[in-house]
């Protein structure tokens, strides 16, 4: 695929220089992005713009989950304003265009997550905000927690609860419920069938 990929307006971004040396992740404070497009296609061969590394080499064993799934860097306070992501290949009936006109996500001490959203997909109104705790639960299993509430359109999503463990989602106990038209407006943006 020839389409260009990415285009940046403004980048603000800090760097923890000492974690470049000590184990794990790397660690950048900050990062906030401005007048940004990403556009992620693939042709009818299969081909996309965003391979660029290729096809994974040959392994005789599989890594560990925990290991494959930890993160490539820390981002504890990332923003984002006026950026628009472009999905688009044959397997869609139609290209998803998200415009965010603002993306909020902090980690916080207390190692809960919390974020919200200002958004339109393929212009219907999405709106965002929640937490969850320990975001370390998502790749080294334990008890998560969240709080999430979804507005698209006119349909409404609000869940709260936790997972005992995440390693093998055992002992869920959440709350929510859903208003809105049809569930299949909320799943056609991402080409999810709709279920019953």
């Amino acid at each position: 695929s020839e389409t260009e990929m990415v285009r940046l307006g403004r980048l603000l971004l800090a760097v923890d220089l000492p974690s470049l040396w000590r184990e794990g992740p790397p660690v950048l404070p900050h990062l906030e992005i401005e007048d940004c497009r990403v556009s992620l296609a693939e042709n009818d061969s299969g081909e996309s713009n965003w391979d660029l590394a290729g096809p994974p080499a040959p392994t005789t064993q599989p890594p560990d989950r925990r290991q494959r799934e930890r993160p490539l860097v820390l981002l504890p306070d990332l923003k984002l304003r006026n950026c628009i992501l472009e999905l688009d290949s044959p397997q869609r009936e139609e290209r998803l265009v998200a415009e965010f006109d603002a993306v909020n996500l902090q980690l916080l001490e207390s190692r809960r997550l919390r974020g919200n959203i200002d958004a339109r997909l393929n212009g219907d109104e999405f709106v965002a905000d929640g937490w969850l705790q320990p975001l370390s639960a998502v790749t080294d299993g334990g008890r998560l927690e969240h709080e999430i509430q979804l507005q698209f359109g006119a349909i409404q999503l609000h869940s709260a609860g936790s997972v005992a463990e995440t390693g093998d989602w055992s002992g869920v106990d959440v709350r929510g419920w859903l208003r809105g038209p049809d569930i299949e407006k909320l799943l056609e943006p991402f080409a999810i069938p709709a279920f019953s």
